[in-house]
């Protein structure tokens, strides 16, 4: 079982897209996924997946009001039929009264590592894929300290070259050797091969996969699977190839 943390130090990196698409790519090759909503405070995995005000959420499990499994839902039929794996969504609450609340109070930090145990073996999962908080923050450290791998994704400007360095560098002192990068939104005026080698010069680590600019992505506003919903496009086989790296 892997537990694989997609991690963006600045929002609007394209993280969370990424991660619902790479979760569910990794169900229709047959894999038992689990996919956690940890950007508490901007969840969005529920809208893209479709799943309407879902009851209970993450934040009663870690207010201590159910236990973890209650707030796993089967989306598996959402992906579409005859989808040989199993996906399972555990999403953080939308409603702002419930935010507010995870800003204003903390949970108990083991609370975390134990949720994640318990969905990898209750659920008999292959993969857990963690959408966590943009920046560093205490839900981010206490997620990438229990993961195998860190997909951090970037875009190509030089906040983003300065954060992402920052996120490395935490990821590295947490003790994850795994950590790879995904260049998103790249202008087709860049050099991929040069845009590659600048960055795995700069933060020591593989830049896996280069995803050029689409206007599809961007007119899917997070309402849709971009992997289901266009399932040729060539962004559809970067994160196809990019699923099969985490899983090797």
């Amino acid at each position: 079982m892997t537990i694989i943390s997609i991690h963006s130090f600045r929002g609007g990196a394209g993280k969370s897209s990424t991660a619902a698409s790479l979760a569910s790519i990794m169900a229709t090759m047959g894999k038992r996924v689990g996919i956690v909503d940890m950007d508490i405070q901007t969840p969005s995995l529920q809208v893209i997946f479709g799943l309407k005000e879902p009851s209970p959420t993450l934040n009663d499990y870690l207010w201590e009001k159910v236990k973890i499994e209650k707030v796993a839902y089967d989306v598996t039929d959402n992906l579409g039929s005859n989808i040989p794996g199993k996906l399972f969504l555990i999403p953080a609450s939308l409603r702002p009264r419930d935010i507010t609340k995870v800003l204003r109070e903390s949970f108990d930090p083991t609370l975390v590592n134990e949720a994640f145990k318990k969905l990898c073996t209750r659920l008999e999962l292959d993969v857990l894929l963690v959408d966590t908080h943009a920046g560093i923050n205490e839900e981010t450290v206490l997620t990438i300290t229990v993961s195998d791998t860190v997909l951090v994704v970037m875009r190509p400007d030089q906040l983003d070259y300065l954060g992402s360095e920052m996120s490395v560098e935490m990821t590295r002192r947490l003790n994850v050797e795994n950590v790879l990068i995904v260049i998103n939104q790249v202008p087709q005026s860049l050099d991929p091969a040069v845009l590659k080698q600048k960055v795995e010069d700069q933060y020591h680590c593989p830049v896996v996969e280069i995803i050029s600019y689409a206007e599809e992505l961007a007119l899917l506003s997070s309402t849709a699977i971009f992997a289901l919903r266009h399932p040729e496009h060539d962004i559809t086989k970067c994160y196809q190839h990019l699923a099969k790296v985490l899983l090797s």
